[in-house]
């Protein structure tokens, strides 16, 4: 009986699976105006008026744009964070772990590319990967984040698009805290080259509302969507410009970051100009309500408690859009919250003295805090107030998503926090 129900159950899994691409088709159907890349074919592409729309003003920008790079030699990326909990010799390694530019990453300009629609990089026409194009992590970016092979056959009789293309990457849509920092970040030229359709990957694949997200940032930039391209078939690239990244995971971070989440912040922040009063009342990012079990925070509803009583604003992300968050995020002078997506709205900051409070995890200080800290010029003060659930080791979940669930350590919270000033009622 039971190998019947496992039969059938397989069944209803594989049509689940068929059906799931008809369904997400019919959901971009019914919203049209969604964020999204144009997928064509080259005889699409030739048909196209090339008269894009775009029409971001940001003069004041231009200094930084067109400024070379230049490494931040000073530690911490020439910032002053404050570090609570951790021993100094970990501290030590973590300072030395990132890079830090003033300025701009540099461009690579390469002919002949040809484009295959399921790799997330580019090949020259001979064949190979080309670096350039690929998304890499870790500390002098070594690992290489692509399923891509290193040399292909290159099929023949190939259309070519005798056309100048800006190479956008990978733009991944279902995680706000990545795309904030790795799927933007070769777009910073986008702002400085604005004639030339940009060949990306990841947009396309937009279905839901849920990633609303995409919306707002795009269209607050006024970038027009019909400028994003995705090929339907392997194509040859006449001529592609490719960014280096401004920003790259657990590795380097450059000032021009910066520019498109904080112009983005201007545009969302004029149409609020009457209720824009800044307060010195704190603000907590709050996981308490987020649905499942996934990193849980065990012992945040007692901090949140205190926070309440000590008069502390509280807000929960997921029940607000990203015009709300950004709001309250240039909004509140004190902000506060535990390491994750929700601390990378600073990038939307557009005031000087930002007082932020991290819960950070204990012996992992998240790199890429600290490379948004030397980016927005922030010495933000780190708590190592969150350890690892034991309970789920015993579970056996080593290798689950689920393993994340991190225990507070309140009162150490509260204490430093009180010596902050922050906190006077217990």
């Amino acid at each position: 009986m039971n190998y019947f129900f496992d039969k059938v159950s397989d069944k209803i899994r594989k049509a689940q699976y068929i059906l799931k691409p008809k369904l997400y088709n019919s959901i971009s159907l019914l919203n049209p105006n969604l964020f999204r890349s144009q997928n064509l074919s080259a005889e699409d592409f030739f048909k196209r008026n090339l008269q894009y729309y775009d029409c971001c003003d940001m003069e004041d920008t231009q200094q930084l744009l067109n400024q070379p790079s230049t490494l931040v030699k000073d530690t911490w990326g020439g910032v002053y964070p404050k570090i609570y909990g951790e021993d100094s010799k970990y501290l030590e390694e973590v300072a030395n772990k990132f890079n830090f530019h003033r300025g701009s990453p540099s461009v690579q300009i390469f002919h002949n590319v040809i484009y295959f629609p399921q790799y997330h990089c580019l090949y020259t026409s001979e064949g190979k990967r080309i670096p350039e194009s690929c998304t890499y992590r870790g500390f002098q970016a070594r690992k290489l984040q692509t399923n891509a092979p290193e040399k292909i056959d290159c099929p023949k009789q190939l259309e070519k698009i005798a056309q100048t293309f800006i190479y956008g990457g990978y733009i991944k849509i279902n995680h706000y805290g990545i795309f904030l920092t790795e799927s933007i970040s070769r777009l910073w030229y986008v702002i400085k080259e604005q004639q030339h359709p940009i060949i990306c990957y990841g947009l396309d694949k937009r279905s839901s509302v849920k990633t609303k997200f995409v919306d707002v940032f795009f269209e607050a930039i006024k970038l027009d969507k019909n400028r994003f391209i995705f090929f339907k078939q392997p194509v040859i690239l006449e001529k592609v410009i490719v960014p280096n990244p401004s920003f790259s995971q657990r590795n380097e971070g450059f000032e021009v970051h910066k520019i498109l989440t904080q112009n983005i912040a201007k545009q969302v922040l004029s149409t609020k100009l009457t209720q824009n009063k800044k307060t010195s009342q704190p603000l907590y990012f709050s996981r308490t309500k987020i649905s499942g079990k996934k990193r849980l925070i065990i012992g945040e509803d007692k901090l949140e408690k205190a926070f309440i009583r000590n008069g502390f604003a509280i807000c929960y992300p997921e029940t607000l859009s990203v015009d709300e968050q950004i709001y309250l995020i240039n909004k509140h002078e004190v902000i506060i919250g535990t390491m994750g997506s929700a601390l990378h709205n600073i990038l939307f900051n557009i005031y000087p003295q930002k007082s932020m409070f991290c819960l950070s995890f204990k012996n992992d200080l998240r790199v890429n805090f600290l490379i948004i800290d030397a980016i927005m010029g922030i010495d933000t003060c780190y708590l190592a107030a969150l350890e690892k659930d034991p309970n789920c080791y015993k579970k056996n979940l080593r290798n689950s998503k689920d393993n994340q669930n991190r225990i507070m350590d309140v009162e150490f919270v509260i204490s430093n926090l009180r010596k902050a000033g922050l906190l006077t009622r217990l």
